[in-house]
């Protein structure tokens, strides 16, 4: 039986998936899972968010320099990276320049 970890996850979801996916690499404060599951909201039937807490390892496997770190991916290939405080402005310009208009709701 395999053991499947975060790492083994997202290198099968992510090239596997016909829709966009927005990885978030969160680190493990508290602020950080508050700000995790404001974005989680936000993509709610846009794209999906796949959030990447409490394992270190991973973040420099994908480039994350910095927390939080989001990279959103569609059909394997990263197509748009945000580093930073995600809100809905910033989510809005993060897809539409990677996807074209698909506006957060208010």
């Amino acid at each position: 039986m395999t053991a499947f970890t975060k790492s083994t996850i997202l290198d099968v979801m992510i090239p596997a998936t016909e829709t966009p996916v927005l990885v978030g690499f969160l680190g493990t404060s508290y602020a950080m899972a508050v700000q995790g599951m404001d974005v989680e909201r936000l993509c709610r039937g846009r794209i999906e968010f796949l959030p990447v807490c409490g394992n270190p390892a991973l973040y420099p496997s994908h480039g994350a320099r910095g927390l939080p770190t989001y990279i959103l991916f569609y059909r394997g290939l990263e197509i748009g990276r945000h580093l930073g405080r995600l809100d809905s402005q910033a989510l809005d310009s993060l897809i539409e320049t990677a996807l074209g208009a698909m506006q957060c709701p208010s």
